[in-house]
């Protein structure tokens, strides 16, 4: 699809999206809100995920250690594919790995 979805489209605010079935973006954006730990927006696919368009990373409140992992997108079916774009807005004092 085309357009924005986040999980909570409160400003900081933290939500959980469960999509019932497969999920592709082909493009728009996903924005996702971190503040680490059990504590970030979460997307949740029953199904087969197909990344693509942009991933808007958006730090409310960072708490997490640098090392630690934020999980952000569980897919029962798996992942596929990339995001085209990842924005990561400001960075406070940290590095960013992206993985899968």
């Amino acid at each position: 699809g085309k357009g924005v979805l986040e999980p909570d489209s409160a400003a900081e605010g933290i939500g959980v999206l469960e999509i019932d079935g497969d999920f592709a973006m082909s493009g728009g954006v996903l924005a996702m809100n971190l503040t680490g730990g059990v504590r970030s927006d979460f997307l949740l696919v029953t199904g087969k995920t197909t990344l693509g368009g942009t991933l808007d990373l958006r730090f409310a409140g960072l708490t997490t250690a640098p090392a630690d992992p934020i999980e952000i997108i569980e897919s029962s079916g798996g992942l596929a594919g990339r995001f085209a774009t990842v924005d990561f807005g400001p960075v406070f004092g940290g590095t960013i790995v992206p993985s899968l």
